[in-house]
């Protein structure tokens, strides 16, 4: 089982079927196929063999795919870098894996260039594509490696790691998550059966390839013998311009991403002309859920839930859960994966009935078999064969999965526990809110208060008094916020487009919050 069988049976039964697509350049299966075994032979001569790490610090580009594809084929492990980070981040990652080329874009190069160079490592510096222009020398190119003679077929067992990806560090220092071989194939195929996927799809990757929101598609759509249409990154006018004009059938963006797109009269029309959208990363307002549904009545909704652990998919709420009039279940994570097991425990990691409150867990053949370099952190998510996610929810008695809130962002206030992610949608009904966060504050009576921090939309004002009274319609006494801060800049957000409560609660407290 390897990541790049796919490759090699898209080639002998599509070879001139396309494979990836960017700024109007197509190269089929066949070629495809000959560009990730000549790159992998162009990497073996310098020097990396199975189990060596390959770092990319680089926006999306269909060269990425392709070396990813090339670093496993030859047994070594991709570990893709935020290119959000700072230099000191990208520092820690290359030193913590390890790794021993680095390639970079434009973007990737600046970065790494303000790194200290007793602080860079062994790390050797190639270009993701062509080299010109870069501020930092390189070894080579990817576009020079493809000249290389293909190597043979792809080495590496089924449990070696493929891939390490760090986490989105919302909660602190990023770790390492390791994916093997296996884990990616049986994701894949358990997710193209679950939804029943067809060949050939057009997806397009918008969303940062550093991350497994889209990078899962790699897989996925390779496994299909689909098309990767790229994009460089997200911006309202490039993803719009894309969907209305490259038949792109399906594409994944994250709630911040669709509401930028909602509120533009391009990116509007580029999703009336879109098939499926996969969403997730982070909780969709439910008032934007409401919205996109209204407006692209055509769209093929699929909520996605899960974590880099997890490779991601956990649980998938089908575009048929979406269409259940008044139904509940929008408000859900869906129900567990074809092939992934899911149940809710309580402290001593006993499951709960069903409705009742706990932790998340899940285990699965797509499950990490554990962190890099981290040992206390396995033993204490990897716990009796179930990876503890981290969220707290419950199951109602049909399987669907409630997500209410990260636990350690859970606000306990008077002894009773008060769920971010509920309050959150009662603002976000709220016109004129543009974004929302609600964290939990010091209170000398109840231990902790409920605070909101809104971000209005253009155009809009909002009050502290105003946001107060739309609470205390919507929600319990001990749930509302005792005080609101209205910040007229954007929240801090990760490469994802998840929140950084921890900033955010550093920023209200005057000091750092758990980790």
């Amino acid at each position: 089982m390897h990541t790049c069988m796919f490759i090699e049976r898209n080639a002998i039964r599509f070879p001139e079927a396309v494979a990836a697509e960017q700024d109007g350049t197509q190269v089929t299966w066949r070629v495809f196929r000959d560009h990730v075994a000549s790159v992998a032979a162009g990497l073996s001569t310098h020097g990396v063999g199975c189990g060596d790490r390959v770092a990319i610090l680089a926006e999306n580009a269909a060269a990425y795919i392709e070396l990813t594809y090339a670093t496993h084929w030859i047994g070594a492990t991709s570990v893709p870098l935020n290119t959000r980070w700072t230099p000191e981040e990208v520092a820690f990652a290359l030193e913590d894996c390890g790794a021993s080329l680095l390639f970079v874009d434009g973007v990737g190069a600046a970065c790494y260039q303000q790194i200290p160079v007793p602080e860079r490592g062994h790390v050797e510096v190639f270009a993701l594509d062509r080299a010109e222009s870069l501020p930092v020398r390189v070894v080579s190119s990817v576009d020079e490696l493809r000249g290389t003679q293909p190597v043979g077929q792809p080495v590496a067992p089924a449990d070696g790691v493929a891939s390490i990806f760090y986490t989105g560090g919302t909660t602190g220092r990023s770790k390492g998550v390791q994916l093997t071989h296996g884990n990616h194939v049986m994701h894949s195929l358990a997710f193209a059966a679950e939804l029943q996927l067809t060949h050939g799809l057009r997806h397009l990757h918008v969303a940062p390839m550093f991350h497994i929101a889209d990078s899962l598609f790699f897989h996925v759509i390779t496994a299909l013998g689909g098309a990767h249409v790229v994009i460089t990154r997200f911006e309202v006018g490039a993803c719009a311009d894309a969907l209305s004009g490259l038949s792109i059938d399906q594409t994944i963006l994250v709630p911040t991403m669709i509401g930028m797109m909602m509120n533009d009269a391009a990116g509007l029309k580029g999703l009336q002309a879109l098939g499926r959208l996969f969403y997730g990363a982070s909780p969709i307002p439910q008032a934007l859920l409401d919205r996109l549904m209204a407006e692209c009545p055509q769209l093929d909704l699929v909520q996605l839930y899960g974590q880099t652990e997890s490779a991601p998919v956990l649980t998938v709420l089908s575009d048929r859960d979406h269409r259940v009039v008044g139904g509940a279940v929008t408000r859900s994570a869906g129900r567990a994966m074809l092939g992934c097991e899911i149940a809710v425990l309580d402290p001593e990691d006993r499951p709960v009935p069903a409705g009742a409150h706990g932790e998340i867990a899940a285990r699965g053949p797509q499950i990490t078999p554990g962190y890099l370099n981290r040992p206390a952190e396995n033993a204490s998510t990897f716990r009796h064969d179930w990876l503890h996610t981290g969220d707290a929810g419950y199951i109602d008695e049909r399987g669907y999965v409630y997500v209410t809130d990260r636990i350690k962002d859970m606000i306990i206030s008077g002894g009773e526990n008060v769920y971010s992610v509920e309050v959150e949608q009662a603002l976000y009904a709220l016109e004129g809110v543009d974004q929302c966060c609600v964290i939990g504050v010091p209170h000398d009576k109840w231990g902790e208060a409920v605070h909101a921090v809104v971000v209005p939309r253009n155009g809009h004002a909002l009050d502290r008094d105003a946001v107060l009274a739309h609470c205390a319609e919507r929600l319990a006494s001990y749930k509302r916020p005792l005080d609101v801060t209205v910040r007229e800049t954007p929240l801090p957000i990760s490469g994802a487009g998840k929140i950084l409560k921890r900033v955010v609660r550093e920023e209200i407290r005057g000091a750092p919050g758990p980790v």
